[in-house]
């Protein structure tokens, strides 16, 4: 037997070995399967047939595309038909991290608010079904719908009618470019106590100072990672979850 002979007996051996130590290392892995895939870290592409094992749509709410999410059905403008799509992860307040949220707001689709936070997000019926126990981002699109013609607030809202722990409003305005549509990144990045709120490539960013004060709601059975609106014609792309230590600049 010559040399290149040897050589190529001896990989075999070493494939077929370690096919047999992946194989075995496999099975050891089981169990953990389920705890990993709902790690509290991911990215969500949203490329596959459902929205991937970290998230959940409690009211069934909304549909996947090939690279983005979106609201069901065909609400009008201004509608208060709202629902949210949250981690299944529940304890981010104790937590820390930094999540971004790409979504496309086409210049023609109808009057509504889109909805980026931590928290809760259970619509409250009393009030607009705006998302319950949360602290978030409340983007307004479109030029008439509510008064505010694109406004961006960032806002804690317990329960009740215009119950807010903290609100900033009017800290900036995101119309799209009509006739195209407009893509934003929304960042939220918690450290510590501190949260802060921004839209990449734009001036608007809002600190909020302590969680805990501002937000007395959040606790580790209520603080999940979340987006929502009403209208299906805006769409959701790839959400990062990432510990505040990975580098996140784009």
């Amino acid at each position: 037997m010559n040399r290149n002979t040897n050589s190529a007996v001896a990989m075999k051996t070493v494939r077929r070995r370690l096919m047999l130590v992946i194989v075995a290392l496999a099975g050891a892995w089981t169990p953990f399967a389920p705890a990993l895939a709902q790690s509290a870290f991911f990215v969500e592409p949203f490329m596959g047939a459902d929205i991937g094992v970290h998230l959940t749509d409690a009211d069934s709410q909304f549909l996947p595309g090939k690279g983005y999410v979106h609201r069901a059905g065909n609400e009008g403008p201004a509608s208060t038909n709202r629902h949210y799509i949250t981690t299944v992860s529940h304890d981010y307040v104790s937590r820390d991290w930094t999540y971004d949220i790409t979504f496309v707001s086409p210049a023609s689709a109808p009057d509504d608010i889109l909805f980026v936070g931590v928290g809760e997000a259970v619509p409250d019926p009393s009030y607009f079904n705006e998302p319950r126990n949360s602290l978030n981002f409340r983007v307004h699109q479109g030029l008439y719908g509510f008064s505010n013609g694109w406004r961006v607030d960032v806002a804690a809202h317990s329960v009740g009618y215009a119950v807010f722990t903290f609100i900033e409003m009017g800290v900036g305005y995101l119309p799209p470019t009509a006739p195209d549509t407009g893509t934003f990144t929304a960042r939220i990045r918690k450290s510590g106590n501190e949260i802060t709120f921004q839209i990449l490539g734009t001036p608007i960013l809002v600190t909020v100072p302590d969680v805990h004060s501002y937000a007395p709601f959040l606790d580790d059975s209520n603080s999940r990672i979340f987006f929502g609106n009403a209208s299906g014609e805006y769409l959701f792309a790839e959400m990062r979850v990432l510990p505040t230590s990975v580098d996140v600049s784009h």
